[in-house]
This record gives C-alpha cells, structure tokens and sequence, in this order.
C-alpha cells in the first residue's frame, strides 16, 4: 500500500451476503510504518469494534535463536540435512558453544560438527548430493585434516573431495547437485595453472567446464540448462555476469545484466536473479533484482535499494535477503517476500548498531526453510526489533 492519506470502508456481511454493518474513516499511512485503526462499526442497532492493522507484526519473528547467537564473522550458509540446521560462515561459537564455521541445530540444542575449518577460513556454500551434505567456502582444512574448498560429511564424518583447486588459491561460492552431476563455482585454478569459474565432480575427480573464468559465485538450473551468475570473462573476452552452458559452450543469457550476479533461482515457471545490477537486457530497469521469462527480463517491482544477496521459497512465496534498506520506496530492510505480484516486508526486517556495523551491515545472506520455519543469517543485530544476532527465525 502506497504512503498518504486512504479512505477506508469496511462491510460486515452475514452468510447470506447482506450487510449488517457498516464504518468508515480516514487513515494516514506512512512509509516504513504501521497504520493502526480504531473503528465502529454500526449497525440497525447496537455496535460493534474492530481493530484494522496495516503492516507485518514482528511477534513472526522468534526468539529461538536470540543472543549470543553468532559470534564471529556472520553466518553465511544455512541448510537442512537429516533433519537439522546446518549454519556456516565464519563464526567461532554459536549459541554458547565453540563451534569454528560451521554447526547443527538438532531442534532444542547446538552441536559443532567435528572441529570446523579450524581457522582456515569460512563455509559459504552447501548442497545435497546423494546421501551426503558437500560444503565448500574459503577454508582449506575441515575436522583437522586437509579439504580444500569443498569437504562431504556423510552424517558421521568429514571427507576431502579431491583438490578442486591445484595450482593456487581458490574459493567455492556456490554448489549445485543436478542430474547426478555435483557443480562447484567460485575461483579455480586447474591443473595447468589456467583459471575457471565453474567445475563438476565426476565421482572420483574435479572435470573443469571451458571457456569460462572466474568469478562464478551463483548456480542455477532453468530450463534443462545450467546456469552461471557472477562477473566473469567468457572465452578471454570482456566481462559476462549471467550465462547457460549449451553442453559444449557458454552464451549470454537474454542480453546479460550490468553488475555482478549474486544468486539465482526458479520461481513459477520464471528464473529470478539477483545481485549487484540495476538492469538487464540493456534497457529494464530492475534494480538489484529480475525475473526472466525464457524470452525477456521483466522488473519486480521497484526493486530494491542495495545488494540482493540471496533467494529462498517459503510458503509459496520468494524471499529475497541482502544489504538494502528500502524496497521501492518502503523501509523493509534486509529481507522481503515477493507473492508473484508485489514485494512485503517482514516485520521490522533486520537492523543493528554493532561498532564494526560496515557497508554490508545489517543484511542477510543466508536463507532457508527449516521445520515449518524461514531461518535467516547474516549480519545483524535484531530481527523484528528483537535480539538476534546474525542468525533469526520468522515463521507465518
């Protein structure tokens, strides 16, 4: 609902759809607010009173979580796995206890998960492969031993996945599990010493997909095809950011967007981008996020203010989390909900006033379902105007 004054009529009809009551009043609604209204309505005799509220109400947001929450470098990654919250990111304890990048929440308590990355970095990025939950990130070891980039826990274990990155330093952004194929994106630098932004796991050893460099850091599939969002140059050429793989070779995805692309998923019959860019197919005006068709980019709305960061579904509805601080014109910062047709807040979204607080605080990036549940994770303070610190629970 737009910002101003509204006239605002209310009709209370029995079963037989004849009005019993009736009342009216004006209303100011203001940006970032919620409007509440007191009215009575009146009818042949007596009356009655009605409460009439515009706007989220943060008791969505749970406590569950609270403080001390994350302590550390924020949370990155949230997942579900055999029935439990997988978090990662660069914490070094959560909810009270050590736990280095990454931790299980089983329901009522937190566990680590071994010993972590142990100090060699940070967990970005999970997907489900077969039985097993594959992680990648920044970290070099995992539960002590060497696993660069990306590691595969099996419910009991950590295991080393190969070297994805052999001849230099690397990061793993994003992981996809598709047609029983696992992909890896991020910067890799293979055997030869070459560059690449996109890899896929043969069972026993890293193939690396040609003609691509780095940075992938989202995947996607859309359409039977494989899809690649980041800034990245394609066939030693200027910079790409959204682009599907053919099955021999990589082409510009509807004209390409303007800035880096941070996430990507299917919603409806659509595929949905966000990111860095403000517009896509040389001439839409999206900002920060866009919905393509298979034929053309289209807005969502007015989009958003800042980075857009990552997607989720819950409950029929697109979540988008990132850095901004207004959607259009609405001060809903950190996290909205997209219904196919207009983007709403939830609640007070995210804030805080940490010292370190920096150009990407507060925001979410991470977001889930989990047990009837969206979990979110980031950096922040409070969600929902209560304590929450980088990680939060809202449920409809």
């Amino acid at each position: 609902m737009a910002s101003g004054g509204w006239h605002l009529s209310v009709d209370a009809i029995d079963g037989t759809l004849i009005v019993r009551y009736h009342g009216e009043t004006d209303v100011d609604v203001r940006s970032g607010e919620t409007a509440h209204v007191d009215l009575v309505l009146v009818p042949t005799t007596g009356r009655i009173k009605i409460h009439v509220r515009w706007g989220e109400d943060n008791r969505n947001w749970s406590s569950t979580f609270g403080v001390p929450g994350a302590i550390g470098n924020g949370v990155e990654m949230l997942s579900e796995y055999d029935g439990d919250l997988i978090v990662g990111g660069g914490f070094t304890s959560i909810g009270g206890i050590e736990a280095d990048g990454i931790a299980r929440w089983d329901g009522t308590t937190w566990h680590p998960i071994g010993s972590g990355v142990g100090g060699s970095g940070q967990v970005w990025t999970a997907a489900h492969y077969g039985t097993d939950l594959i992680v990648g990130g920044t970290f070099t070891t995992m539960n002590g031993e060497p696993a660069r980039y990306v590691a595969r826990w099996d419910g009991s274990s950590w295991h080393a996945m190969g070297d994805i990155s052999p001849r230099g330093e690397g990061k793993v952004q994003a992981l996809l599990a598709w047609n029983d194929t696992l992909y890896a994106s991020g910067a890799l630098a293979q055997p030869d010493g070459s560059q690449t932004g996109v890899a896929r796991w043969d069972g026993s050893a890293w193939q690396y997909l040609p003609y691509i460099g780095v940075d992938a850091s989202a995947l996607a599939v859309y359409q039977a095809h494989l899809i690649v969002g980041g800034g990245f140059p394609l066939h030693e050429g200027g910079t790409a950011y959204i682009a599907q793989w053919t099955g021999s070779d990589w082409e510009i995805l509807g004209g390409d967007v303007d800035g880096g692309v941070s996430a990507m998923l299917q919603y409806g019959p659509d595929l949905i981008a966000v990111g860095w860019f403000t517009t896509a197919g040389g001439t839409v005006a999206v900002n920060h996020a866009a919905r393509w068709d298979a034929t053309a980019w289209h807005a969502m709305g007015d989009g958003m203010d800042d980075i857009v960061g990552r997607l989720t579904i819950y409950h029929g509805d697109l979540i988008a989390g990132g850095a901004f601080s207004h959607v259009g014109t609405m001060a809903w910062p950190g996290i909205a909900r997209w219904n196919g047709n207009a983007w709403r807040p939830l609640g007070a979204g995210l804030d805080g006033t940490r010292e370190e607080r920096s150009y990407l605080f507060p925001s979410a990036f991470a977001v889930t379902t989990y047990d009837g549940a969206l979990v979110v994770g980031g950096r922040f303070d409070t969600a929902g105007e209560k304590p929450a610190r980088d990680l939060a629970l809202w449920r409809d």
